[in-house]
């Protein structure tokens, strides 16, 4: 069974690259890791055939690979990656400081 992490709002998709409508839905695949990075590769070589629109894959314990056209534009999503996970970790903290039902 393939696990898969959805990602439903714009800017997620946008921060990795892909320019789809709001209401796409973009799917991120998750692998497990391994002792080596050498040894993912039949792993991502599945997920890149089975999910050719995911620009990126999820490695557990470990975290996440993109890629791009070119080397510049896969940092770039990379990077403003690590920037909307962050600023995500910061409202859901604030969020939850002000309502005590644990709601977003």
């Amino acid at each position: 069974m393939d696990v898969t992490f959805p990602i439903h709002d714009f800017t997620d998709k946008l921060c990795l690259g892909v320019y789809h409508r709001y209401d796409d839905l973009l799917t991120i695949p998750i692998i497990e890791n391994t002792c080596h990075e050498n040894e993912l590769e039949d792993a991502m070589a599945r997920c890149m055939k089975d999910y050719p629109e995911a620009p990126a894959v999820l490695v557990r314990r470990h975290g996440l690979y993109v890629w791009g056209p070119t080397w510049q534009k896969a940092k770039t999503m990379y990077v403003l990656s690590l920037l909307l996970r962050e600023l995500k970790i910061v409202v859901v903290y604030l969020f939850a400081a002000t309502h005590p039902d644990g709601y977003i």
